[in-house]
């Protein structure tokens, strides 16, 4: 109970917790070359397709992860292993442990820091059902990636400034990309993906 009490504390009093970055996903350079590598979903036209953010039409082109493993990985993975792919794009991170299972990384942006929340959890399926909770709790623009036993929520953005973002970094190549609907969440497809 004290334990569920204290998260609940957390939850509301988001300062408490360390929580000090915006909440919000700074406004993006680059959405104007989002068009150029999301796609629709259509079958018969797998060659081309049209551009959409329409949730549970939107795909990711090919290009959008080229020279990026997307073989999914069940490994155990630490949240190290996530810094290393970000510092290896080109991002300055730097890492706030709220707890054992628990970390907060900044990123550093233009529009400023960029604050990640990291979870690890015991398995991919563990770490997908917190991510989607944590969406559906978040609601509307909540957004964020998984990737075997870690799940990442990003701050709330609109559909094109969560796309900039999640292409610019590549998070969207590292996890599998899971977007807030109006009341479930969407998986992105054309990027990372586990079955």
């Amino acid at each position: 109970m004290a334990l569920f009490l204290r998260l609940v504390g957390c939850s509301l009093a988001l300062g408490a917790c360390g929580v000090s970055a915006n909440l919000r996903l700074p406004p993006q350079q680059g959405t104007d070359k989002v068009e150029s590598m999301i796609r629709d979903s259509d079958l018969v036209d797998l060659g081309h397709g049209s551009p959409t953010r329409t949730l549970g039409e939107l795909r990711l082109r090919p290009e959008a992860c080229q020279g990026i493993e997307l073989r999914p990985d069940y490994s155990q993975l630490r949240v190290q292993n996530l810094i290393a792919f970000l510092q290896s794009g080109g991002f300055e991170v730097k890492e706030t442990r709220a707890r054992g299972d628990l970390s907060y990384l900044d990123l550093m942006s233009s529009g400023g820091p960029v604050r990640l929340r990291v979870a690890t959890l015991d398995s991919a399926g563990a770490a997908g059902r917190d991510l989607h909770q944590a969406i559906l709790e978040h609601g509307p623009g909540s957004w964020g990636v998984h990737r075997s036993n870690l799940a990442v929520l990003a701050p709330i953005a609109d559909i094109d400034d969560m796309l900039a973002f999640a292409l610019k970094t590549r998070l969207a190549c590292w996890g599998v990309l899971t977007v807030a609907g109006r009341d479930d969440s969407f998986v992105v497809p054309g990027g990372y993906t586990e079955l």
